[in-house]
């Protein structure tokens, strides 16, 4: 969060751009917007936002919250594991507030939760579990209602995929 707007910056570090699919559900703009991205691209959102990205292999993020929120200024970021081949979740809090956040797993790790607490200008990575590479995700703040990330896809192997 920047003057009161949602800075949501979109990564690709692919060779070939990557399709991203933005769907407002409070107004951010009148129809879906779509992206293809290589490297990276920053939309800048209003303070009070809802909304979703699409993006390539099943990946889903959802974001709400509020500019006046306690949580305004905590970021959410994923990105795979290399040590681990799983998810990493990278948290950070450039709020005015320390932070209580809480994950748990929407699907693929069931009961899987836990409790971050991120002070001021604190950040912590969080090692998520996958199922074959599958998570979801999600992150409240226990301070601010308003404050909800989902995160949901599968973690990129490089491997051969099974269908059936």
């Amino acid at each position: 969060m920047a003057g009161g707007k949602l800075a949501l910056r979109l990564a690709n570090s692919g060779t070939s751009p990557a399709h991203f699919a933005l769907y407002s559900y409070a107004g951010e703009f009148p129809t879906p917007k779509h992206v293809d991205v290589q490297g990276e691209h920053v939309e800048e959102l209003p303070g009070d936002y809802e909304l979703a990205v699409q993006g390539p292999n099943r990946f889903w993020f959802q974001l709400g919250g509020s500019a006046a929120g306690r949580a305004a200024g905590v970021d959410v970021a994923s990105r795979p594991d290399a040590r681990t081949g799983g998810l990493a979740l990278e948290l950070r809090n450039a709020g005015r507030d320390g932070i209580t956040l809480r994950l748990r797993a929407l699907g693929y790790a069931p009961g899987e939760k836990r409790e971050v607490r991120l002070p001021v200008g604190g950040a912590q990575t969080v090692e998520w579990p996958t199922d074959q590479g599958w998570y979801d995700v999600e992150v409240t703040a226990a301070q601010d209602r308003t404050f909800r990330r989902r995160i949901t896809g599968r973690v990129e192997n490089g491997a051969a995929g099974v269908t059936g």
